[in-house]
């Protein structure tokens, strides 16, 4: 037995062919440092960056239960605030996601709970599901834990038998906010907080970042042209790309084109929030049509409705009902079903500035209309309504 440094050096000198055997039975490798568990750790489990809306954000990781610093943290530079995904950040990263579903069916009522044990089992196993399926982060995480728990036993569950309160600070993204300097401005686990107080500096920063670009951004469309910020009475600012990329130092930030309501015009902005860009686009599109409309039905009452081929204008007219009436239908069918979510009655509104559109081009091709119209478009769009 050696226990003091002299019987060490006795226990060397004593077979010194085996001298270097010897010293190399004393040195560490580097799996004896590794603990068993930590073996899991990888970059595909515990990535550098996750990608939200097409931006890509750095994380970082601690250990220090009881700090605010513990878990995982999300970097999030004020300008893409607004793009942060909060039902993504829900799921975390595949690595800490295992033991917050762990925890999440430990929560349920013990006659619920009871089906899915061994619950590390069927955590690991819920993870591995969505990334072979590559739907991880994609939906609703309490949403679809339920449904795989539907599918592992035929058993009611609710979201209410869930108790996401309960669970450690960790299990909830961390957001470090921080300015075009990369200073830290807030640390927050509570994003609506975090926009509620900082959303309006951030819509700031992203404008002025907007403005600073708009004239060399890159379209989501290899042919589209660049796109030209300002007031317009007619669509005459080409194809509109749903996104437009642009860039800052080493950061690459989308945005989103949205056509916006001025009453007598609309303009073309850029917007950080998608759902804000969709919801600001519709009423743009609305009132553009309107103005458009608005000219060309001043020049339609100056037009013969039958001008000099009857035939041809009555075939114009069948064609145009045969996408009018199934519209029609389709919005008094509406008004007695009381599922029929905003955003249904909302396209519908929009197509009926579409059936105007159509009757230009039908009745007046010499006049021009906002956008390419045609019976087998608006088919198209009645199929999506449907």
């Amino acid at each position: 037995t050696v226990y003091s440094r002299s019987g060490l050096q006795a226990w060397l000198e004593e077979d010194r062919a085996n001298l270097e055997q010897k010293d190399q039975s004393l040195r560490l490798q580097k799996s004896d440092l590794m603990r068993h568990e930590a073996a899991g750790i990888s970059a595909d489990r515990y990535p550098k960056t996750i990608v939200m809306n097409g931006v890509s954000l750095q994380t970082s990781y601690h250990f220090e239960p009881g700090s605010p610093k513990d878990g995982i943290t999300l970097i999030v530079p004020i300008t893409v605030l607004n793009q942060v995904d909060a039902i993504q950040a829900e799921w975390l990263v595949p690595g800490l996601c295992v033991e917050k579903v762990q925890l999440l069916l430990k929560s349920l009522p013990q006659k619920i709970r009871r089906h899915c044990i061994p619950l590390p089992e069927s955590a690991k196993q819920f993870v591995q599901e969505r990334l072979d399926s590559n739907s991880f982060g994609k939906g609703d995480l309490t949403d679809c834990l339920m449904r795989f728990v539907r599918n592992q036993n035929p058993i009611e569950i609710k979201r209410s038998d869930f108790r996401p309160e309960a669970l450690p600070a960790h299990c909830h993204m961390n957001f470090r906010l921080i300015d075009e300097h990369g200073r830290q401005l807030e640390l927050e686990r509570n994003l609506n907080r975090l926009r509620s107080e900082y959303g309006g500096m951030a819509r700031e920063a992203f404008q002025s970042l907007a403005d600073a670009n708009i004239k060399t951004v890159q379209t989501d469309q290899a042919q589209a042209s660049p796109i030209q910020k300002g007031s317009y009475q007619a669509w005459d600012f080409g194809e509109l790309p749903q996104t437009v990329t642009m860039t800052r130092g080493n950061q690459t930030i989308q945005g989103y084109p949205a056509l916006v309501d001025r009453k007598t015009a609309v303009e073309l902005e850029v917007f950080d929030d998608p759902a804000e860009a969709k919801r600001v686009h519709r009423q743009g599109l609305c009132r553009l049509y309107s103005v458009v409309l608005k000219e060309h039905t001043k020049a339609l009452h100056r037009i013969d409705k039958l001008r000099s081929n009857a035939s041809r204008d009555a075939q114009n007219q069948r064609d145009w009902e045969s996408v009018a009436r199934p519209w029609q239908r389709m919005v008094q069918e509406s008004k007695g079903m009381l599922g029929m979510n905003d955003e249904h009655n909302t396209r519908l509104r929009e197509f009926r500035w579409q059936l105007e559109e159509l009757r230009v081009a039908l009745f007046a091709q010499e006049l021009k209309t906002p956008m390419p119209m045609s019976v087998k478009r608006l088919e198209k769009v009645l199929a999506s309504l449907r």
